[in-house]
C-alpha cells in the first residue's frame, strides 16, 4: 500500500461530497466519525470548529491510498 497523494483544502463540503458520491460506492458503515452530532451536517460542523481557531488555514486533509492489483485489501485494513 502506498500513500500516493495528500490534498489540503480550506472547506469540508467538497471533500465530503466527493467521498460520499454514489460513484464511489462508499456505504455509511464504511465512514467513521468522532465528535460529530450528525453525519448529514458534518461538513458544516467541521467548518465551524475550524473557524474558531484563527491559526488554521487548511483544516482538511484527503489522503489518497493506492495498492497493486494483486494486493488483498478489505475495509478492516
Amino acid at each position: 500500500m502506498i500513500v500516493s497523494k495528500i490534498l489540503l483544502s480550506s472547506g469540508f463540503s467538497g471533500l465530503i461530497g466527493y467521498v460520499l458520491s454514489s460513484t464511489k460506492e462508499i456505504k455509511p458503515e464504511h465512514v467513521a466519525t468522532r465528535h460529530l452530532f450528525q453525519l448529514s451536517r458534518a461538513a458544516r460542523e467541521m467548518d465551524l470548529v475550524a473557524a474558531r481557531n484563527t491559526r488554521v488555514i487548511n483544516p482538511v486533509a484527503h489522503i489518497i491510498v493506492t495498492w497493486s492489483k494483486d494486493e488483498n485489501v478489505d475495509i478492516a485494513r
